[in-house]
């Protein structure tokens, strides 16, 4: 006898294939929904929202570890020194071309005059590139138990301490080109008959801030 199949077994193994709720029907792989959810891009994070503890991991006031400046403090030196090698030199310009003009020296004169004001330009642009940069890295401070220190100058080192119980008030401040990169200036008012004042500039301001904070609230446990 020879086998064949029931040709009225055909449509109901058509309408259990095409059956949505049956559970022997087959599931996409998982790769394809990993890859599915893998395509996914996540809106990215606002530039200007700070992260996690920013501000803890800004400053550390009491670690006794010397610190530089701020980096943008340098841009800020430089951008001011331009600003003023700039503007000197504008007005000897017009000096030397009103003196073309009106003829108040000779060429005897006028040459050597000429040649110096090169050298006094060229010297104002070394000085605003070169020397803010040595200034800017020569220039440390700590804030430890004892109080703030100070280290700065190129070719003359100088140190400069202010004890916790000297301290009388601090004050910030922010000048324009400060405000427009962030930074700041400290200043510290002490009892002191030589030096009533200290600052240190080239701060960032949260910076600043949390080193007024951990001076001004150690000086008035002192005052107690």
């Amino acid at each position: 006898m020879s086998e064949h199949d029931d040709p009225a077994e055909a449509p109901d193994q058509e309408a259990r294939a095409s059956d949505p709720g049956d559970d022997s029907a087959p599931t996409p792989p998982a790769s394809e929904s990993a890859e599915s959810g893998a395509g996914r891009i996540d809106p990215p994070a606002s530039p200007g929202s700070p992260g996690p503890d920013e501000a803890d991991v800004a400053f550390e006031p009491l670690d006794d570890r010397l610190r530089p400046l701020d980096p943008k403090a340098l841009t800020v030196d430089r951008i001011g020194s331009l600003i003023f090698t700039v503007v000197v030199t504008l007005v000897l310009m017009g000096v030397l071309t009103l003196d073309l003009v009106v003829g108040w020296w000779g060429w005897a004169v006028r040459l050597p005059v000429w040649a110096g004001v090169a050298l006094m330009v060229l010297g104002m642009l070394w000085l605003s590139i070169v020397w803010t940069r040595l200034s800017h890295n020569a220039t440390v401070f700590r804030v430890n138990e004892q109080g703030l220190e100070i280290r700065r100058g190129v070719l003359w080192r100088r140190v400069i301490s202010v004890p916790r119980s000297r301290v009388q008030h601090t004050d910030v401040g922010q000048g324009p080109l400060q405000r427009r990169f962030g930074l700041a200036t400290l200043t510290v008012h002490t009892a002191a008959t030589r030096t009533p004042s200290v600052q240190l500039v080239g701060l960032a301001r949260e910076t600043a801030m949390r080193v007024r904070e951990n001076l001004r609230q150690t000086g008035e446990d002192d005052g107690v």
